[in-house]
């Protein structure tokens, strides 16, 4: 039994070592870029651990690089469907594994919790992606091996110069990053015949792009980093990429071969390209944005480079920017990390005006995929080539492309919204960009601070658009223009509001009244507006909000309170602009207490009732005067009112007192009709008895009162002999 324990005590140890030296096999392999033999050992890994989220992550690395994207997503698919996912590297990978494998509703999602570690990526939808688009007519060549072919660089004589893998290498040996042959230079001549270059140019190990100088006496090359033939390597064990110099004689007979002095076994430098004696090339030297990213420098007499300038963050991101080209000002390159729609993705930019580079401008579908899309060459400005590994021929191929129209250039306005009176900034404003067709094209949502950017093709116009809201709906009309550091001042007003004041004082002392109930309806619709009681110094203030400007107000204004008749009066108020209205000194909100010996007629403010001369048939606009009488004692059931009526002193005292008599018997008959109880109103005519202004002009007397006021005598009072 000892025995068998401690043989498989042995077994376990064994095992626990073995482990760990395969652990240690496929780091090292990964770290040196070995993806075909770390892919291996991490699926070994990944059997005897299934759980184990790092070795699958590694797993999906490895396979991702030797694109085999769709067992790398189906890899990692348990773990994110079980949210086990936590870093922003988790979830980068699996958006890229998405877009990879066309899983862009998955893609979208991922994006979106990457916003959570402020990844720049995540500013473009998926939908805009897919729209981006270039109008170019793409054909695969025939020059296309099963195994990979990139480049169509111009050589001598017409030819062009791919590189590849197809065929055996001089020296038979696979790379341990993919398990393919190494890459070496071939030139495809005119008359279609393709030959590898000399060994003197391709070496055992890779070489890659080149670029011929203007002068057509230099050409400028890739080629991983060497000594006598040897591999030569960096502190961590990876074996870098160079840049050489030789000299081109017309048959494309290549020498003086020498490695530049910007080169460092520490990093890598590749990928050459002119604008005239400036070189621009690739490389991940220290003091980059992350990755590879794209230099330029001037050349000396001897070739060198001088003062070489990484392009900066416009153009350089945190992924790698490599295979550039440039054609006239145009800089077409490859990225993954701008936002794209898989791998890399060919972009283009330029200087603007004031020799900054424009954002670069992702050339859309057809030239770019889901898979890598990269080395576009440009020959004229219609013709050229770009390279991909999307489903063809092999696992990289050549294309050619024929523009339909000039790259249209994208332009990053920048803008801030502000509000216009108090000029403070607007964070969290939507604002729908539209097309010249009225078509929403995207949506944008100012920052914390007020700022938003749009992403534009030059002369393009668009409408922006703030809908209704907190804010009026505004608009703006924009043409982009080819200038860099374009800003978009904006401004949105406030809907304007209104404050309101309301005093309610007694009508026959002028005192202020505290604790009258106010209601304040909006006519329109209905909606009471503001609702309160009146302070002890009779005052009532609001602030109403909602509002649009020239918008037209009706205020229906009730004010109550027990012992004072109610009052209701109407007020049109046409917004314009935040104001503060003091709504007491518009209408008349002095209230009248309900006494006996008070006159309706003045508490309620009642029109005089006319009649026709010597008549006394209610009249219609008598009858609306006397309807509020009608609409008060309804009110008050239990009221009680004289209703006298009076003349002046013209015609005889007989007349006058049978035409007033008359009269108030017709205004009451009026009112009875309409009321309860109806005896609660009487009607009594007084004639000339009692006159309100002294004009006599009985008998021989002659009144030297004018008009104004006899007019005072003819009245109606309404006098209160009982309140309840």
């Amino acid at each position: 039994m000892r025995t068998i324990y401690l043989f498989a005590l042995l077994l376990t140890v064994n095992s626990i070592y073995g482990q760990k030296v395969l652990i240690k096999k496929a780091d090292n392999n990964y770290k040196h870029l070995n993806f075909w033999l770390a892919k291996g050992q991490y699926a070994r890994l990944v059997n005897a651990h299934p759980k184990d989220l790092n070795y699958a992550i590694m797993l999906a690395s490895c396979r991702k690089n030797l694109h085999e994207n769709e067992k790398a997503l189906q890899g990692l698919a348990p773990f994110y469907a079980s949210n086990a996912f936590s870093t922003k590297e988790h979830f980068s990978l699996y958006a890229e594994l998405c877009l990879l494998t066309k899983k862009y509703s998955e893609a979208e999602k991922c994006y979106a919790k990457l916003k959570e570690f402020e990844t720049l990526q995540t500013s473009v939808s998926m939908e805009q992606r897919l729209a981006w688009n270039t109008n170019a007519e793409i054909n695969s060549l025939l020059l296309n091996s099963t195994k990979s072919d990139f480049g169509g660089y111009p050589y001598v004589n017409g030819s062009i110069v791919l590189v590849s893998s197809r065929g055996s290498n001089v020296i038979k040996r696979k790379w341990a990053g993919n398990g393919d042959n190494f890459l070496d230079l071939y030139q495809f001549t005119q008359d279609g015949k393709i030959k590898r270059l000399s060994r003197k140019i391709n070496s055992k190990f890779h070489e890659g792009p080149l670029c011929v100088h203007p002068n057509g006496k230099w050409v400028y090359f890739t080629r991983n980093n060497t000594a006598n033939g040897r591999s030569k390597k960096d502190k961590n064990g990876i074996q870098n990429l160079k840049l050489y110099r030789a000299e081109i004689k017309p048959n494309g007979i290549w020498k003086n071969i020498k490695e530049l002095s910007i080169n460092s076994k520490e990093y890598s430098v590749g990928h050459p390209t002119f604008s005239g004696n400036n070189l621009y090339f690739s490389s991940d030297m220290p003091g980059g944005y992350g990755g590879v990213d794209l230099y330029v420098g001037t050349l000396n007499d001897q070739g060198e480079i001088l003062n070489p300038t990484n392009l900066g963050s416009t153009v350089n991101s945190s992924g790698d920017e490599v295979f550039a080209w440039i054609y006239e000002d145009q800089i077409l390159f490859a990225s993954n990390g701008h936002p794209g729609i898989g791998g890399l993705d060919l972009f283009a930019t330029k200087l603007s005006k004031d020799g900054t580079y424009l954002k670069p401008k992702n050339l859309g579908s057809p030239l770019n995929s889901n898979a890598d899309d990269f080395g576009m060459i440009l020959m004229s400005d219609k013709n050229g080539y770009f390279s991909s590994n999307r489903v063809g021929f092999g696992s990289d191929d050549i294309y050619s492309l024929t523009l339909k129209e000039p790259i249209r250039w994208s332009i990053s306005v920048k803008g801030n919204l502000k509000e216009l009176t108090t000029e403070q900034f607007i964070p969290n404003q939507t604002l729908i960009v539209y097309n010249t067709a009225g078509e929403p094209i995207d949506t944008l949502e100012t920052s914390e601070t007020g700022t938003f950017e749009l992403e534009l093709n030059e002369g393009e116009s668009v409408t922006l658009k703030s809908p209704e809201g907190s804010y009026p709906s505004a608009s703006w009309d924009y043409t982009a223009s080819n200038e860099s550091n374009q800003t978009l001042n904006l401004t949105l007003q406030k809907h304007p509001t209104l404050t309101i004041n309301t005093l309610v004082t007694d009508k026959k002392s002028g005192k202020a009244i505290d604790n009258v109930k106010i209601s304040i309806v909006d006519g329109n619709t209905g909606k009471e507006l503001i609702a309160g009681n009146t302070d002890i110094q009779g005052t009532v203030s609001d602030v109403l909000t909602g509002l649009k400007k020239d918008q037209n107000l009706n205020l229906i204004v009730t004010v109550k309170k027990p012992g004072y008749l109610d009052k209701t009066a109407n007020l049109n108020h046409l917004v314009t602009t935040s104001e503060t209205i003091n709504i007491h000194e518009l209408i008349d909100l002095s209230m009248g207490k309900l006494e006996v010996g008070g006159n309706l007629a003045d508490l309620i403010d009642i029109k005089p009732i006319y009649f026709d001369l010597g008549k006394y048939d209610i009249r219609k606009d008598a009858a609306l005067e006397l309807d509020k009488i009608v609409s008060i004692m309804n009110q008050y059931p239990k009221m009680v009112v004289e209703l006298g009526s009076h003349t002046d002193c013209r015609s005889s005292k007989a007349f006058n007192q049978k035409l007033s008599q008359n009269r108030a018997k017709a205004s009451a008959d009026y009112i009875k009709t309409r009321i309860t109880t109806p005896t609660r109103i009487s009607g009594v005519g007084y004639g000339e008895a009692k006159l309100k202004v002294n004009c006599p002009c009985e008998g021989t007397v002659k009144s030297n009162c004018p008009e104004e006021e006899h007019a005072k005598n003819r009245r109606t009072e309404f006098i209160i002999k009982k309140t309840q």
